[in-house]
């Protein structure tokens, strides 16, 4: 697959239209950066990708047989299990054991120490370090990013832009993000204004 097709597309919420006959391609292989006003359909152009909407109308670029990873706005995460739990979770291709040492040096790149932490007890900014991590880690081709920094500070922002950027090559990715400090420490990318 070389590029993902939108043809036609149509979406509308409580007779609000979001998407109203709107074509679009986007390049496999590629950083693709989505920005735009809020409600302008950002997220909602996300879920149709990851499969959780559907278009009222038109086709698309079916990615079923693709494996998939989301930073999603809100925390997703186990908050009974530890940090370090809820990224195992997604790792099915690698010996546990044999991952311990890169995943404590990874969780200290983006700045968490304690990696057997319950989530529960964790800061906002925190979640959003072990969401990311559990992306990582889970063996994707299409990684998805809905405002994946958001709360967190400029310095740790740097920290997890270079461990993100050093994870992503050769993968596709959707980023939506307002700041663009964000996207610009990627080497390539594709500005889509929606």
């Amino acid at each position: 697959m070389d590029t993902i097709q939108l043809h036609d597309i149509s979406k509308t919420f409580d007779e609000h239209p979001v998407f109203v006959g709107w074509n679009h391609n986007f390049e496999t292989g590629m950083v693709h950066v989505l920005k735009g006003q809020s409600g302008c359909g950002k997220t909602t152009l996300l879920r149709m990708l990851m499969g959780l909407e559907t278009p009222d109308s038109g086709t698309m670029t079916s990615l079923q047989n693709y494996r998939k990873a989301a930073v999603f706005q809100e925390d997703r995460l186990c908050e009974n299990l530890s940090a370090m739990q809820n990224v195992l979770m997604v790792v099915h291709n690698h010996s546990k054991n044999d991952l311990l040492d890169q995943l404590k040096e990874d969780f200290k790149q983006v700045g968490l120490d304690d990696i057997y932490q319950k989530v529960s007890t964790l800061s906002g900014g925190m979640k959003r370090r072990v969401a990311i991590l559990r992306a990582m880690y889970a063996d994707a081709d299409i990684i998805f990013f809905d405002e994946p920094l958001k709360g967190l500070d400029d310095t740790t922002k740097e920290k997890v832009m270079l461990f993100i950027k050093e994870r992503i090559k050769g993968k596709t990715v959707f980023w939506v993000t307002h700041d663009a400090d964000e996207y610009t420490v990627f080497d390539k990318y594709q500005l889509h204004e929606l």
